[in-house]
């Protein structure tokens, strides 16, 4: 409960020092402190700079890295254990219930957005990773926050087909492309979704012109491994997750190291380098993203944090420097045991 001096201080007073946080949580704190500062400043910040990635543990709880510590968040009735999270973007969730419905949920503001039904059929696999056969991936071109904004939703699905939903529509449409290669990742830039292979060859999806076309790529033969996509400033990077059993899918397994390839647009070829610099990369199933390491302070220059989706078991920080893996300051390994969420979420109001 507030002091009668500090619950007497003057509005513009209360505003001007709610305009000085950086960090959401900080500034949920401030608010929560009596009931007339929860009044007196916004419930939706609109100065904060980009935060770091929450890592999302269970269908309620959030790992903070700038904290090191959970948040327990009301996402009820959109969000429960029977759910899963196919996307995550732009501080979005795509969630998918068991009668296969999509949604789009913010969880720090609780929004909510329907989706229609995608136009394949989704079965449920309770026997192995209980993940949505035939859905791989939902990416968003733009945050859906308000009315004005517009975006498309682009879905990988099995089978190499693809969806995609734009703002308005009351359905998915699914492109007539034929093509035999394993797309494993998306991601979206200039009016555009990228997708890349599991050997490295590439397509990009115009949002404008609705129209789908491969893009001459050398292949990568690497034998076992993970593909993610992430735009590193303006350049294009292919990260290659390597498991030390030789796993494909990455299921149970563990992480031995990383290797990072920058698209040379010119050659039509992935060129490995060796360093971030002052940036680090945030990669998972589900979404990821790059961050200059020095705007953090929680956050380690020259480092990959990476997560499983599956169980939250094979998680942690590989340094490229030191090329060693340290599992996340303040993480308990499991600590909601095998609920496969372990997704990046941008926490953005």
């Amino acid at each position: 409960m507030c002091s009668k001096t500090w619950d007497e201080l003057p509005q513009d007073i209360v505003e001007s020092i709610s305009k000085n946080f950086t960090i959401y949580a900080d500034y949920l704190r401030f608010r929560s402190v009596c009931h007339r500062w929860r009044l007196s400043i916004p419930k939706i910040p609109l100065h904060l700079p980009t935060q770091l990635p929450w890592l999302m543990l269970s269908h309620s709880s959030f790992f903070d890295l700038s904290t090191n510590k959970i948040h327990h968040l009301n996402l009820a009735p959109y969000s429960s254990p029977a759910t899963l999270v196919c996307g995550s973007s732009h501080g979005w969730l795509v969630i998918l219930n068991e009668a296969s419905e999509l949604r789009l949920l913010n969880p720090i503001t609780l929004s909510t957005i329907p989706l229609p039904k995608l136009p394949v059929t989704v079965r449920w696999d309770h026997n192995t990773t209980r993940s949505p056969a035939c859905l791989i991936k939902v990416v968003l071109s733009a945050s859906p926050s308000s009315d004005d904004d517009d975006f498309t939703a682009f879905a990988m699905l099995g089978g190499n087909k693809f969806a995609f939903f734009r703002k308005g529509s009351d359905s998915w449409f699914v492109p007539d492309w034929n093509t035999k290669s394993n797309w494993v990742d998306v991601v979206y830039r200039n009016n555009s979704f990228f997708l890349v292979g599991q050997d490295g060859m590439m397509a990009v999806f115009d949002v404008d012109r609705l129209e789908i076309s491969n893009v001459k790529t050398k292949k990568i033969f690497i034998r076992n491994g993970h593909r993610y996509l992430v735009f590193f400033k303006e350049d294009m990077l292919l990260v290659s997750r390597l498991f030390l059993n030789g796993s494909q899918s990455g299921l149970f397994s563990k992480t031995s190291r990383f290797m990072i390839y920058k698209m040379n647009w010119k050659l039509g070829m992935w060129e490995e380098i060796e360093t971030l610099g002052k940036y680090s990369l945030f990669i998972g199933m589900k979404s990821s993203f790059c961050f200059r390491a020095a705007d953090f302070v929680a956050c380690r220059p020259n480092s990959i944090y990476f997560t499983d989706y599956y169980c939250g078991t094979d998680v942690g920080i590989y340094s490229l420097d030191e090329e060693s893996i340290e599992m996340f300051p303040g993480y308990q390994l499991s600590p909601y045991g095998y609920l496969h969420y372990s997704v990046w979420v941008e926490p953005r109001p």
